[in-house]
């Protein structure tokens, strides 16, 4: 048996039951979210009453205690916002996930704007991984670049063949840095002389 979430939403709109399981509300209401298991409905109570409701048709106002996300995630697909607790983006925009709901709606944000976006939509960027594609040599000039390679690459799924390409990469790389130290060196010794 589950225990009930008791989380408090408003309402945002005014709800009308068309089926017997539903839970007609109004606008304002204050329901309490006993269950968030389905994707797009939520059961809840209202008084003595309980039934489903649409989940975007309320606002969470005391969300689930757990510890603070911060997920970048990337758009594959555009997305316009039906409702005011949505938040719209287009292919490609860049949004940091603040929360992840197991209903696939995360709360997001993109610049000052705040709402919730649909899971299925985007996809999470390895910043690590990304600084790697972009430029192998920021990589290693970013803050502890050798250690993140070294110790992350089981979290971006390296397999145990791009995991050594990468290490050969980076000890080449490393060897090279010493070539280029040991060339300058050799350069500001003989402009001294």
């Amino acid at each position: 048996i589950k225990k009930p979430l008791n989380i408090q939403a408003k309402a945002l709109f005014n709800f009308i039951a068309e089926n017997e399981n539903e839970l007609s509300f109004k606008e304002n209401d204050i329901l309490t979210i006993l269950y968030q298991e389905m994707d797009e409905w939520w059961e809840a109570q209202l008084g003595d009453n309980i039934g489903l409701i649409p989940y975007n048709f309320v606002e969470i106002l005391n969300p689930i205690p757990e510890d603070t996300v911060s997920i970048r995630v990337r758009a594959n697909y555009d997305f316009v916002s039906d409702f005011p607790n949505e938040l719209s983006f287009s292919m490609g925009d860049i949004m940091t996930v603040v929360k992840q709901d197991p209903s696939g709606w995360w709360k997001a944000t993109k610049g000052d704007q705040v709402g919730l976006i649909p899971s299925t939509h985007v996809e999470m960027i390895d910043e690590t991984e990304e600084l790697w594609e972009r430029d192998p040599f920021d990589f290693f000039e970013a803050s502890d670049g050798a250690k993140k390679l070294l110790a992350e690459s089981g979290s971006f799924g390296l397999d145990l063949d791009s995991y050594n390409r990468r290490l050969k990469t980076f000890t080449l790389m490393l060897s090279k840095t010493e070539e280029l130290e040991m060339l300058r060196y050799q350069i500001s010794s003989a402009d001294v002389e």
